[in-house]
């Protein structure tokens, strides 16, 4: 059984998807995200979310705003596994 030398081989990519380069690279890991989260029409409710969680709204009492702590006690009431 032989050795196997894995000193020519790079923690990280080089090429992918044909962009070369760390900055390439990122930008096209951005781009398919981007369009992929964004490929569905919501017809128009991430806007409304966003416009209620906007800063003119916190003083509003129908909306309150979310906290971290907020959400680290919902994962602490969040059973066993499924946080």
């Amino acid at each position: 059984m032989n050795k196997m030398n894995n000193g020519k081989a790079t923690k990280y990519a080089n090429y992918v998807g044909g962009a070369t380069g760390e900055t390439d690279i990122v930008n096209t890991w951005c781009n398919h995200f981007q369009h992929l989260y964004n490929s569905v029409n919501d017809g128009g409710i991430s806007d409304k979310f966003y416009s209620r969680i906007m800063y003119e709204n916190v003083g509003c009492s129908q909306y309150s705003p979310i906290v971290v702590r907020d959400v680290l006690d919902a994962l602490h009431k969040q059973k066993l596994g499924k946080q």
